[in-house]
């Protein structure tokens, strides 16, 4: 570091001249920047870097040969599948590096950061079966993106040694101000799992579990400390403004992918570029084409364009299952847990006919908010329902991000681009502390409901599969209730009765512990395949979990046991263009590894 004083770099010669046992910072107090000095092994260094190559080039080479047997064989690849200029730009970036970093950016919390992540691993896996997946940040030791990633994909390495620190951890190093500390110890934790890894997908935060007081720009930090290239996954296509034009939202896509772009003293961190995510469907090709150029004028490469998924946006029976830690007694197939959307919870705690009057009921308010024109006795029930989630002091106003709450309790399940569109609509600062009255959401449901492109923009209460999701209330009793099980299955034997989407019966911690009548009015509901959950909670204490549905994200949860929506991570990932990015990277391989870490 001898000359570099008139940059502003100063080394502490005390510091400097103490034998190095580990990763240690030498800089003064005054120094522009730290200085670390990082213990090395070149010969081990030169051995993996190696291996790493030679194994990387063999898999991707596999990818293009599985490609070209694929066209072969009359398999044309999608119009997006191609090796364009920014795709090899971008693999230039990647080439040669231990890793890949990708980071999250969502303007809402209607998509899960985990998806991108997962779905590029459904991309490299196949052709990089020694992919390593790790967190900087884990919520605790026993993270549940990190077991995801290990059951769905293999990954036999240790949890522990998959994270660099938890958040507790985090939080209590930078409350301290040892920010530095906490990279170190990222770095070393990583450059031990990378040891056993040729090529590390690295997970970056997820926003919405950071305190507000975060420092700026971690994920950028956190990149150049571990000397990876970063890409950026961003849902701000997903959301265009009331009457915006397709030009001025690649304007603002360009906006906001701009801020992306690492500046100032982390402007050295390679930007490969970016992933754009939950486009609608209708929209693909047009965006696509316009936001490449661009983007381009900005020099930021255009990764992939990625379509919403019906099935990413719904929540099903298993999430129930899964935010309650729930035993599944019965269930008809993978696809009445996954594949149904759980409009509303109805908690039987009545005498049964009134529970059926309230089960029929939020079907038929559901149905009539279908329509466009909402007569004044539906407006009143709409407002009964509405003032349950009036607080005390709101005076007549709910915050704007609590309609999908009051949507689901009215029987009714809008799908993620539905409630996007909604509160974009309402709140365009972004901060989400926007409230509305009742005139309001009625002339919201209105409009969206008039301007609606058939049944894709929110899910219906019916009994068959039609367009849409299929939806219906969740039933929620004790689980003596034998009076409420047996009219549930004699109702549901009636083609005219709405559709039940499960039954979650409280106080039995498992199916041994049902009462004998009970056990055989189960053997009924499943002739009529309805699921069945048990849950040793009592009614009471599962209602404040859940939080009436609405404490779930509106696309629930992803699990292991999340079989149809990984299923669709894989399925719209695939066909994007995040497979020739990764034969793009073999075809501008070039140069050696390198291994220092910038912290």
């Amino acid at each position: 570091c001898e000359g570099l004083q008139r940059f502003g770099f100063i080394v502490d010669p005390q510091k400097n001249s103490k034998p190095l046992t580990a990763t240690r910072d030498i800089s003064t107090a005054q120094s522009f920047s730290k200085l670390f000095v990082v213990r090395t092994n070149e010969e081990m260094s030169i051995a993996l870097q190696s291996v790493s190559l030679l194994s990387e080039g063999a898999l991707l080479q596999g990818l293009v040969r599985d490609a070209d047997e694929a066209e072969a064989a009359g398999g044309a690849a999608p119009a997006e599948d191609a090796q364009s200029p920014e795709l090899e730009r971008a693999a230039q970036i990647v080439s040669g590096a231990t890793g890949l970093y990708v980071a999250s950016h969502h303007v809402d919390n209607f998509t899960n950061p985990l998806v991108a992540q997962v779905g590029l691993l459904y991309t490299l896996t196949p052709k990089f079966p020694d992919v390593g997946y790790f967190r900087p940040f884990a919520s605790d030791p026993r993270d549940p993106r990190i077991q995801l990633v290990r059951e769905v994909f293999g990954i036999k390495d240790a949890p522990e040694s998959m994270y660099g620190a938890t958040m507790d951890e985090a939080v209590d190093f930078v409350s301290r101000d040892r920010e530095d500390k906490l990279l170190e110890q990222i770095v070393d934790k990583f450059l031990r799992y990378r040891k056993m890894r040729p090529f590390v997908l690295v997970g970056g935060l997820d926003v919405r579990t950071v305190p507000k007081d975060w420092p700026p720009s971690m994920d950028t930090k956190v990149a150049a400390a571990l000397n990876l290239p970063i890409i950026w996954a961003s849902n701000v296509g997903a959301v265009p403004m009331p009457g915006e034009k397709d030009s001025s939202l690649v304007e603002r896509i360009v906006q906001t992918v701009s801020t992306f772009k690492p500046r100032g003293n982390w402007q050295h961190v390679p930007f490969a570029g970016v992933i754009l995510t939950d486009i609608p469907e209708s929209k693909m090709e047009s965006l696509r084409t316009q936001t490449l150029v661009a983007l381009a004028e900005e020099k930021v490469n255009l990764i992939a364009t990625v379509p919403s998924h019906k099935k990413l946006q719904i929540r099903t029976i298993r999430d129930i299952a899964n935010a309650l830690d729930a035993k599944i007694v019965y269930s008809k197939s993978a696809n009445s847990l996954d594949g149904v959307d759980v409009g509303s919870v109805i908690v039987g705690t009545a005498t049964a006919d009134k529970l059926l009057t309230r089960v029929v009921r939020r079907a038929d308010l559901a149905e009539r908010i279908d329509s466009t024109v909402i007569p004044e006795s539906l407006a009143a029930a709409l407002r009964a329902e509405f003032t349950k989630f009036v607080r005390a002091d709101a005076d007549g106003h709910i915050k704007v991000r609590e309609i999908g709450g009051v949507m689901a309790a009215m029987g009714y399940s809008p799908s993620a681009e539905w409630l996007r569109s909604v509160v974009t609509e309402v709140d365009r600062t972004g901060v989400g502390n926007v409230t509305i009255d009742f005139q309001t959401f009625l002339q919201l449901v209105l409009q969206r409901r008039a301007g609606a492109e058939g049944a894709g923009v929110g899910g219906s209460v019916s009994a068959g599969g039609g367009g849409g999701n299929v939806s219906g209330p969740l039933v929620m009793t004790n689980v003596g209730r034998v009076d409420i099980l047996f009219t549930l299955l004699l109702a549901s034997l009636s083609a005219r009765f709405p559709r039940v989407a499960g039954i979650l019966l409280t106080n039995a911690p498992d199916e041994t512990a049902l009462p004998p009548d009970v056990a055989h009015i189960l053997q009924g509901l499943k002739a009529v395949g309805i699921p069945v959950l048990c849950v040793p909670l009592d009614t009471f204490s599962a209602t404040s979990r859940l939080n009436g549905i609405h404490g779930l994200p509106p696309g629930g949860m992803l699990t292991p046991s999340s079989t149809v929506k990984l299923q669709a991570i894989s399925d719209i990932y695939s066909h994007s263009s995040c497979a020739a990015f990764f034969r793009a990277i073999e075809t501008g391989k070039t140069g050696p590894v390198e291994m220092t870490s910038h912290i």
